[in-house]
């Protein structure tokens, strides 16, 4: 079994609604930026992605008119991040 370092259970904790869009959005990105630990590149590359979606989060759109993604686009964003952590395993 493949070591996701929790991203998995910080990822259902935000689809099962226990935790806020921004609350999730803080936890990710102290997670991700924070992390030392080495990883292989598929889980990186799928763990890098959903980064780039959460970095995009926002609740208001006119602070990334471009590159805007709401609560919405997040839970789907991470519900994809979550099945493609789920295959690795």
């Amino acid at each position: 079994m493949k070591n996701l370092f929790g991203y998995d259970l910080l990822i259902e904790k935000f689809l099962r609604k226990e935790i806020s869009a921004p609350e999730f959005e803080d936890a990710y990105l102290d997670k991700y930026l924070g992390d030392k630990d080495p990883i292989d590149e598929n889980l990186f590359l799928i763990l890098d992605w959903l980064f780039a979606e959460v970095d995009g989060f926002s609740n208001n759109k006119e602070v990334f008119p471009d590159d805007y993604v709401d609560e919405n686009q997040l839970r789907e964003s991470a519900a994809k991040t979550l099945e493609e952590l789920r295959a690795l395993k």
